[in-house]
């Protein structure tokens, strides 16, 4: 009874090249002196919430 077979594919959080990779762009991410990317102030496709919008501008106007 029960479940047999069951096969898990390996998880990427303790891959030391993914753990390296991670680091690379928060520490890049760091150096650029930029409160955010370029990317987050793009509106999803056909959103039209105003509270992702107020997300991206409390975001947008912090200081590092």
């Amino acid at each position: 009874a029960g479940i047999t077979g069951l096969r898990r594919a390996e998880s990427l959080n303790d891959d030391p090249i993914f753990i390296e990779a991670i680091a690379n762009i928060a520490k890049d991410h760091l150096l650029s002196g930029k409160v955010m990317s370029t990317q987050l102030k793009l509106r999803c496709p056909k959103c039209n919430k105003d509270v992702c919008q107020r997300a991206r501008d409390f975001f947008e106007n912090q200081i590092i």
